[in-house]
């Protein structure tokens, strides 16, 4: 019987020291998560802050948004005429603004709401359809700049909204006097010449710098090649590091600057538009029209994730026959059709010349 109490007074201090050992570790689980519960509040209070901190910083950007857009500017009410912004640029300020504001419009942590912020109409203003289209409108123009060599693409006639430009050297690249900097142009593809040019980059570069200031997208993208492999990879690197040194001052810039050239010297990837078609012997060779348009469309093809370049026109019907997969000169129809207006036109000059006198 006395074993049975001293088993049974063992089993209940070892029950005791359970329960103790137990209500310690509660007691430290409890104030591990109050000190959790304190930093959450102290980083929801921080939250807080900041939310009415930069709500009070769009408030005013807003207030100076409105204020810009509703008072005429000090030139314009002298008289002077002074150039507005496209829609392109009114619609950058607007998601600017809007993806300040965004990041405090959502949910806090602890699940309640917040306040919608006043400058919270502008991304119902970014969304709407009507700027959207404006933007397709003000910038649908291409703008396709290609060497001397791809010349043959200027003789194409037929394209409302691309403008193919050639040049011999990059001086030609001219920013007065041209159409090359409209601004209805969005998007230009730079094809650069096969062996690297001879005077400076800069004329390039500038109008590289142009280009971009006034919102439009620049591809560069590798020419032609020779049969100096090494000048054309040569060609690409230049081209790269000049772009860099401006996007390094500028880099507010590049985002609207896309490299479509190799990386490595002696290895390019075989989708581009320069493998499509023979190499060149000279630089001063001209491809013809056929491989030119190979090129232009291969281009379009390896751009076509980013831009959506205007499809090359067909040739005439004038010099193709119907259901004939040759030209109509050599069916013999073009002769005739000449002979059989001659033969009209003699027909009327016998018909209108006066009747000699009768003896």
């Amino acid at each position: 019987m006395r074993e049975v109490e001293q088993h049974s007074a063992i089993k209940t201090e070892e029950q005791d020291a359970e329960f103790q050992r137990l209500l310690e570790n509660d007691e430290a689980i409890s104030e591990a998560l109050q000190k959790t519960v304190q930093l959450q509040a102290a980083e929801l209070k921080e939250l807080r802050t900041l939310r009415h901190k930069y709500q009070e910083q769009a408030r005013e950007l807003e207030e100076l948004r409105k204020k810009v857009m509703a008072s005429p500017s000090e030139e314009s009410k002298h008289g002077e005429w002074v150039q507005q912004p496209c829609r392109h640029d009114r619609l950058d300020a607007r998601q600017a603004l809007v993806d300040f504001v965004r990041p405090w419009t959502n949910s806090e942590p602890d699940g309640s709401a917040l306040q919608e912020p006043t400058a919270s109409h502008v991304e119902e203003i970014v969304l709407e359809a009507g700027h959207a289209n404006a933007i397709v409108r003000d910038h649908r123009k291409r703008a396709f700049i290609v060497p001397h060599c791809l010349s043959a693409l200027k003789k194409i006639h037929g394209l409302h909204n691309t403008c193919i430009f050639y040049y011999r050297d990059f001086k030609e690249l001219r920013v007065h006097g041209t159409t090359l900097f409209d601004d209805n142009i969005g998007h230009v593809v730079i094809v650069l010449p096969p062996v690297e040019p001879l005077r400076s980059w800069i004329p390039m570069v500038r109008a590289v710098s142009m280009w971009v200031a006034i919102g439009c997208i620049v591809y560069l993208v590798a020419g032609p090649r020779t049969i100096d492999d090494d000048a054309w990879y040569r060609v690409a690197a230049q081209a790269r590091n000049h772009v860099n040194s401006f996007v390094h001052a500028h880099p507010q810039y590049q985002r609207q600057l896309v490299d479509k050239l190799p990386t490595v010297a002696g290895a390019a990837y075989r989708g581009f538009p320069s493998f499509a078609i023979a190499a060149l012997e000279s630089q001063d060779d001209i491809i013809p029209e056929r491989n030119a348009r190979l090129f232009y469309t291969v281009c379009a093809r390896q751009l076509a994730h980013l831009v959506t370049l205007e499809p090359l026109p067909s040739k005439g019907a004038c010099t193709q026959g119907v259901n004939q997969p040759y030209p109509l000169v050599k069916e013999g129809r073009i002769e005739k059709r000449r002979l059989r207006k001659q033969a009209q036109k003699l027909k009327k000059k016998i018909a209108s010349a006066p009747c000699p006198a009768m003896p």
